[in-house]
């Protein structure tokens, strides 16, 4: 086994007690989040780093309950819905869309991307050129087959013939020399 060490040196404005307290602000920020809609008897669909999904009367009652938290010496809100009417989809841990869903149409916002890429982000594109945004494509799928808009077999035989391909980048030769013996050693 090889082991690869990369040495890095600090800039001039490293100071990793700050991003210590910024993470553990933003987690305990949440955890008095999860707290409050506890005592409301309610619960959230999903926590991210830096925001809750709740109902929209939720919502509002976590913002009254965050104002007196507020730093700034004028009176703006320190936390705001952020869409109305906003779906929200959860597959596992940072795997989840946020769409709007009206007579059986799905739609995503347009003016941000509303779906996040990390179960697919590493993957190159494996439609033909034809679809530019083929993430959405497959967000789409997801969606049409929850409210059973299309079926498994519609998916399976969409999907069959398409390969997940991921791109490696290969910046120095011990890098490539390790992935070769990789290849050979699982081959």
């Amino acid at each position: 086994m090889m082991v690869l060490i990369c040495e890095e040196k600090s800039g001039k404005s490293f100071y990793p007690l700050l991003a210590v307290m910024i993470t553990s602000g933003s987690r305990l920020f949440l955890t008095m989040a999860e707290a409050r809609l506890k005592e409301l008897g309610s619960i959230h669909a999903y926590m991210d780093t830096d925001s809750v999904f709740v109902t929209p009367e939720k919502a509002q009652k976590l913002a009254e309950f965050f104002q007196p938290l507020n730093p700034y010496n004028i009176e703006i809100p320190l936390l705001k819905p952020e869409k109305k009417d906003l779906w929200f989809y959860g597959i596992a841990s940072k795997r989840y869309a946020l769409y709007y869903y009206e007579n059986g149409k799905i739609r995503f916002m347009e003016d941000e991307r509303s779906y996040k890429l990390h179960g697919l982000g590493h993957l190159t594109n494996p439609f033909p050129n034809s679809v530019e945004d083929w993430q959405a494509e497959i967000w789409q799928d997801i969606l049409k087959l929850h409210y059973g808009q299309v079926t498994e077999r519609d998916i399976e035989e969409k999907y069959s013939n398409f390969y997940a391909i991921s791109r490696l980048t290969i910046t120095t030769y011990s890098i490539q020399k390790l992935n070769f013996e990789f290849t050979v050693n699982y081959n």
